[in-house]
């Protein structure tokens, strides 16, 4: 029996996700998009500099960062980086 594969990660890696770095976001409700949702938590976990902290462990077992969780889950890398390979900022904002 083959699993069904899906845009995105299980809905359930994002509500814990979202439950452990205290986003207040309407997950159930159909209101936010998987886009919409993928960059809440991205930016959640960079603007706590969590990147490479212990979120938990992987499904052989090893701990996982955050920014390994959120490769794993999203099969993007957490800090996208440009051409030339610069990080680029989320909110350039929060850095200034």
């Amino acid at each position: 029996m083959s699993r069904a594969r899906f845009d995105g990660p299980r809905p359930s890696a994002e509500h814990w996700m979202a439950r452990k770095l205290g986003l207040p976001l309407d997950w159930d409700g159909g209101t936010t998009s998987g886009e919409q949702r993928r960059e809440a938590i991205r930016e959640s976990i960079l603007r706590r500099c969590l990147n490479y902290a212990t979120a938990g462990r992987n499904p052989q077992g090893q701990s996982e960062t955050w920014a390994e969780l959120f490769e794993r889950l999203y099969g993007a890398p957490l800090d996208p980086t440009d051409s030339e390979g610069q990080s680029i900022p989320n909110n350039p904002e929060a850095i200034a």
